[in-house]
């Protein structure tokens, strides 16, 4: 299957097995401490993403 990600402003597309979490995109792009959204909403590491899905890469910020 096929998703749209916007990484900061670049978008690509991934390819990814069907039944892939937001963990195994995460993984194939190897990257850590990053959200994924989907229509506005902040998924969980083991929630599924579709075929088709647009998805948004933000990093997480933390200090203090």
């Amino acid at each position: 299957m096929k998703v749209f990600v916007d990484k900061m402003g670049e978008k690509f597309e991934v390819e990814l097995p069907e039944n892939s979490t937001v963990k195994d995109l995460l993984e194939k792009l190897d990257l850590e401490d990053y959200l994924v959204v989907k229509g506005g909403e902040i998924l969980s590491e083991h929630e599924k993403i579709s075929d088709s899905d647009k998805l948004r890469l933000v990093p997480v910020v933390s200090g203090g």
